[in-house]
């Protein structure tokens, strides 16, 4: 769905910015950091840098610069599930028009 529409809008002419936050999340809920410690086997101790929480943060707050870098005349969210109403509110302040295409399958053709 998310590839479809940024295929429709570039043959209509649009310049899109693609922001993959699937791809983002995944990252941040990834990354290790090391403890210090090791196992009974020698191999070192690695723990999530960041809760489940803080991955969203950051994937979310990582979307700011494109953003307020390129001033869009329209974001589209192909589904704004771990969007918050901050967020909103900073593009309505900056009066870019947003536009919420809600569906729970945004990486799935469509």
């Amino acid at each position: 769905m998310h590839d479809g529409w940024l295929e429709a809008l570039r043959e209509l002419g649009c310049q899109v910015q693609s922001y993959n936050l699937n791809d983002r999340l995944i990252f941040h809920a990834n990354a290790l950091l090391p403890t210090g410690e090791t196992d009974e086997t020698g191999h070192k101790i690695v723990r999530n840098a960041m809760t489940e929480h803080q991955a969203i943060l950051a994937s979310v707050q990582n979307l700011s610069h494109p953003i307020l870098w390129m001033w869009p005349d329209v974001v589209l969210f192909i589904s704004a599930f771990f969007m918050t109403a901050p967020w909103f509110q900073m593009l309505r302040d900056r009066k870019i028009k947003t536009v919420i295409l809600n569906t729970e399958s945004p990486y799935l053709p469509g």
